[in-house]
């Protein structure tokens, strides 16, 4: 299944719909989109929904520290959304890519999160450690 991604408007947040497969063959262009999408103006956030992903590599897993690199430079939270099961959410929290992005269910639960963050000026430790709290439940 080829790579497909799709952007919109949550609110203040970018929304960037990622479906099919994430591999070293559309890695790169996953990368350059989610960074193109950091740079829009006015981006106080970043949701990336994997709910549609079906395979997710390795350089996947690169793609979403560049971006979760990139956030953090530039002041914009980044948030990731898969269903609890999957695999793409078993590789990412097998890998602790979790201990430095913030993870969540659903697209509702990212934009929540964001909010606060945005709210309390939240620094980036301290993001994972909510969100892992509230996972663990």
């Amino acid at each position: 299944m080829s790579l497909s991604v799709c952007i919109e408007h949550i609110g203040s947040h970018l929304l960037v719909h990622v479906g099919g497969d994430v591999d070293l063959e559309n890695a790169a262009k996953l990368t350059d989109t989610l960074v193109a999408a950091a740079s829009a103006p006015n981006n106080t956030g970043m949701i990336i929904d994997l709910a549609a992903t079906t395979f997710f590599g390795a350089s996947g897993l690169t793609a979403l520290v560049t971006v979760a690199n990139r956030g953090h430079d530039d002041g914009f939270p980044v948030a990731v959304t898969a269903p609890r099961h999957s695999i793409v959410r078993r590789v990412i929290t097998l890998t602790s890519l979790t201990d430095i992005l913030p993870f969540t269910d659903t697209v509702r639960d990212a934009q929540v999160l964001l909010d606060l963050i945005q709210l309390t000026n939240m620094p980036t430790k301290e993001r994972s450690r909510l969100h892992h709290r509230d996972s663990t439940g």
